[in-house]
C-alpha cells in the first residue's frame, strides 16, 4: 500500500467526506478490492507458468474428483479469475479440458487393456458409469464397447 493510500484510508480528516457509514464501508471495500487485485497482479509474474503447473496437476490427479473450486483452492487463486485465465491461456474452458483428458485416458485404456468398463470409468475420473458412457459417446461418437472393438491393438 503506498503512502497516499494509507493517508487517505487512515486519516481522520478524510472521514468527513462520507455522509454515512454505508459510503465509508463502500469506500473501504473498494480500497481493499483494489489492493487485493494489485497484489494478485504482482504475484502472477512470480509464477513461471501457473497454467502449465495446473495442467500438470490435473494430469497427475485425473482420476480424482476434481472441480474448478478445488483447483483454485489448491493454487491459492480466485476461482473466477482462474476460470478466465485458464480459458485465455488454453483456449478451452476448464471443464472441457478435463473432459478431453479423461476421454483420452479412457480411449487409451480401452485400446490397450482388458479392464472392465466400470474400472475404466473410475480410472478416468468418473464416478457414474452411465454418465461416463454418455460423455464418452458424445465426445467420440461411439459407444464404449464399439470403440474397444474397433480400436483394439
Amino acid at each position: 500500500m503506498d503512502q497516499s493510500t494509507e493517508e487517505t484510508l487512515f486519516s481522520l480528516e478524510s472521514l468527513d467526506r462520507f455522509s454515512d457509514l454505508e459510503e465509508l464501508e463502500e469506500h473501504i471495500c473498494d480500497i481493499f478490492f483494489s489492493l487485493n487485485h494489485d497484489s494478485a497482479i504482482r504475484q502472477i509474474p512470480k509464477k513461471k507458468d501457473m497454467i502449465q503447473e495446473i495442467k500438470t496437476y490435473i494430469c497427475e490427479h485425473l482420476s480424482e474428483n476434481m472441480n474448478l473450486n478445488r483447483i483454485a483452492e489448491e493454487f491459492f487463486i480466485n476461482p473466477i479469475y482462474f476460470s478466465q485465465l485458464f480459458k485465455k491461456k488454453t483456449g478451452m474452458h476448464y471443464k472441457d479440458y478435463v473432459t478431453h483428458l479423461r476421454i483420452e485416458k479412457a480411449k487409451r485404456l480401452l485400446e490397450t487393456t482388458d479392464l472392465t468398463l466400470s474400472k475404466i470409468c473410475a480410472y478416468s475420473g468418473y464416478r457414474d458409469p452411465y454418465y461416463f458412457s454418455t460423455v464418452f459417446e458424445k465426445e467420440t461418437g461411439q459407444k464404449l464397447s464399439s470403440y474397444r472393438a474397433l480400436h483394439r491393438q
